[in-house]
C-alpha cells in the first residue's frame, strides 16, 4: 500500500511536466525529450556550451523555468520539464515546513 505521507506528486496534481510550443502549436526542441533518462535532462546541461544550438536549448529551458517560477512553481533539479507546486520538492525548495497537498476525503 502506498505511503500517504509520500504521495506521488503527479498523481496528486502537485507536479506537471511542461514544454514549449511555437505559435503554430508545434513542440519546440528543448534539447532532450520529456522523461529522457540521461544527463541531457538536467536543466543546465547546455548552460556552458558555446554551440549555437546548445545556447538555444539553454535559453528555452530558462524561459520555461522563469515563467513557471513566476507562477510559484519550482523545477526538479534533474528534469528540465518537471515543475511542482505544493509537493515535498516545492516545500523543500521554498523552505516551507511541509507540503500543502494531501489526501482529500469525500464530503458526501
Amino acid at each position: 500500500m502506498p505511503d500517504p505521507e509520500r504521495a506521488p506528486p503527479h498523481s496528486t496534481g502537485a507536479a506537471v511536466d511542461v514544454t514549449l510550443q511555437d505559435p503554430t502549436g508545434l513542440v519546440v526542441d528543448m534539447g532532450g525529450a520529456i522523461d529522457e533518462v540521461s544527463p541531457r535532462s538536467y536543466p543546465n546541461f547546455y548552460g556552458d556550451n558555446p554551440d549555437l544550438a546548445a545556447r538555444c536549448y539553454h535559453e528555452r529551458r530558462q524561459r520555461l523555468h522563469d515563467v513557471l517560477r513566476t507562477a510559484g512553481f519550482v523545477r526538479h533539479p534533474q528534469e528540465w520539464w518537471h515543475f511542482a507546486w505544493g509537493d515535498r520538492l516545492w516545500a523543500w525548495a521554498q523552505g516551507a515546513p511541509a507540503a500543502v497537498y494531501g489526501r482529500a476525503d469525500l464530503l458526501c
